[in-house]
């Protein structure tokens, strides 16, 4: 069987009565991981299954054994789930002590995908975003997001609701690929 057509079988959660007429935000389980991959390839074409799901166990290792139920930890994966039961939006987190000895929620991935309305998932994800770092008692959010986001990009309304929220540009992080 292709990966395609496993994925497409696979891609979809048992909807739940409380997903009726709103995104779900909640942690990500073990058994999701591959549910996630599809997003994840939309800002990182190169990323293969395997890796993903390297990458995706590290971030939610140690949730316990009730196959990853959301529990205190260091790092994980936040998910937008729609009333079908499709990711709509995903973040990766991980909680950092500053030199300034003060606890910071640290998204390295924030991904919102919808034809429709991406502005209520990126919405979602950041009411989220805020839900974690209060319960982890983090004085800030630093939140990396791809160049769509950015203001050059198409993104700006979407980085207009970041600021709504908020949060605030504080500078660009630059990449340059070596081959």
């Amino acid at each position: 069987m292709k990966l395609g057509s496993w994925l497409q079988g696979q891609a979809r959660r048992e909807p739940s009565a409380k997903m009726a007429h709103k995104l779900v935000v909640e942690a990500l389980k073990t058994r999701q991981i591959p549910l996630a991959f599809p997003l994840v390839r939309l800002v990182h074409p190169q990323l293969t299954l395997a890796r993903w799901r390297r990458q995706a166990l590290t971030l939610i290792a140690g949730r316990g054994a009730n196959d990853g139920e959301a529990c205190d930890q260091n790092s994980g994966i936040i998910a937008a789930w729609n009333a079908q039961g499709y990711i709509l939006g995903l973040f990766t987190y991980r909680l950092v002590v500053g030199r300034d000895n003060r606890r910071r929620l640290q998204v390295d991935d924030f991904i919102a995908a919808g034809l429709v309305d991406r502005a209520m998932v990126v919405a979602a994800l950041i009411e989220g975003l805020d839900a974690l770092a209060r319960r982890h008692r983090c004085t800030s959010i630093c939140t990396a997001v791809s160049e769509d986001f950015a203001p050059t990009g198409d993104g700006g309304p979407l980085l207009a609701h970041f600021q709504s929220c908020g949060h605030r540009l504080t500078g660009y992080r630059l990449v340059k690929h070596v081959a």
